[in-house]
């Protein structure tokens, strides 16, 4: 399946609720390759989850970034407050929220890192500069089709 494809279809999907939200999508592929062996619908509900959580801290005239970068990886940044260290160490964990949010069931991130897991990917999470958060995909591990 082709990341890029996957990241154009799920951030148009998206689109109506970022536009209502007052937020924008958009989706960078700086990868000549984007292939990786998987599930088409198990990489789209990986993306459609991290967004969801972008979704929610981006603030308000934001630009939540979708790019596809060489390796392949699949990266989604937001501009919302970010993570601590601490945060960061139990974001993959069922059932975790972070401490501002008041919607979702934590499951979110779960559910990414076993989509990633499926698929022999690695996934963590970076905190950005003058914060927000970017989650990283990476399936070099998994190797290209």
């Amino acid at each position: 399946v082709d990341l890029a494809d996957i990241a154009r279809q799920t951030v148009a999907d998206l689109a109506p609720l970022a536009h209502k939200l007052g937020l924008e999508l958009e989706v960078r592929v700086d990868a000549r390759d984007s292939r990786v062996a998987g599930s088409r619908t198990a990489l789209m509900s990986l993306l459609s989850n991290l967004l969801s959580n972008a979704l929610r801290f981006e603030p308000q005239g934001g630009v939540i970034s979708v790019v596809i970068g060489a390796g392949p990886r699949l990266m989604v940044e937001d501009h919302g407050p970010g993570l601590t260290e601490e945060e960061v160490a139990q974001a993959f964990l069922p059932f975790w929220r972070a401490p501002d949010s008041s919607k979702g069931t934590g499951l979110g991130l779960a559910i990414v890192h076993e989509i990633a897991r499926a698929h022999a990917a690695q996934v963590h999470v970076e905190t950005t500069p003058g914060g927000g958060a970017r989650f990283v995909v990476d399936f070099s591990t998994a190797g290209a089709v």
